[in-house]
């Protein structure tokens, strides 16, 4: 499968543009409700089934869906789109690249990620393979508020997990695509989605380390 390079770089810069400040960390921060929109309508445009769910107003979190043949497990990539406050920042929206790196609140945490899985489910799409099971991208809101739930369960009660087995439901909430990876055996589908992304202060994320591999079954 081909990724769409360009369409990783400039969906992260657009995600980081966005100000997504969670306001329960810092009052006045603008919520998920623009962001929300954006992966929604980036999802749909890729011809997933899009979701969108709003437990508390402004807190919209997203689920999109592309749907397999049937007969295989589902897949959840699952990443936050919430950020904490830009304090100290001088251009925390500017998703300027200095030394091949993208800088901006939230490129890295988990900005980079959700990136990554929307590349992965357009290369996919593209290449006109057909999953056996579903694969769902779920972007969420409030995981900074609680990072036990990942607030996630509005996501898996409607069904948009349906297909995932308890154990990898568990997983789900704790944040399936944390650390960039995400493996599923047994031979059905299997991903491995990585960033190589540094962890600093000034919000900087690799912008050419990304490395993506699935298996499918057939």
């Amino acid at each position: 499968m081909k990724i769409d390079r360009a369409y990783l770089h400039s969906t992260l810069a657009d995600l980081v543009r966005i100000n997504s400040i969670n306001p329960t960390l810092a009052p006045g921060g603008a919520g998920e409700a623009a962001i929300g929109e954006y992966v929604a309508m980036a999802l749909g445009s890729l011809g997933l089934e899009v979701r969108k769910f709003e437990p508390e107003a402004g807190r919209v979190s997203v689920a999109g869906t592309l749907r397999g043949a049937g007969g295989g497990k589902s897949l959840m990539l699952n990443a936050h789109y919430d950020t904490v406050g830009v304090d100290g920042m001088d251009e925390p929206f500017s998703a300027a690249i200095r030394e091949g790196k993208l800088f901006g609140r939230g490129a890295y945490d988990m900005k980079g990620s959700l990136a990554a899985q929307m590349a992965a489910a357009k290369a996919i799409a593209d290449s006109g393979v057909r999953l056996r099971g579903d694969l769902v991208i779920a972007a969420v809101a409030l995981e900074l508020l609680s990072r036990q739930r990942q607030r996630i369960d509005p996501v898996m009660q409607d069904g948009a997990g349906a297909g995932l087995e308890q154990k990898h439901q568990r997983a789900a909430d704790r944040g399936l695509a944390r650390a960039g990876f995400a493996d599923y055996a047994k031979g059905l589908a299997a991903a491995d989605v990585k960033t190589d992304a540094v962890d600093r202060l000034d919000g900087g994320a690799a912008v050419g380390g990304l490395e993506l591999h699935f298996e499918i079954a057939h």
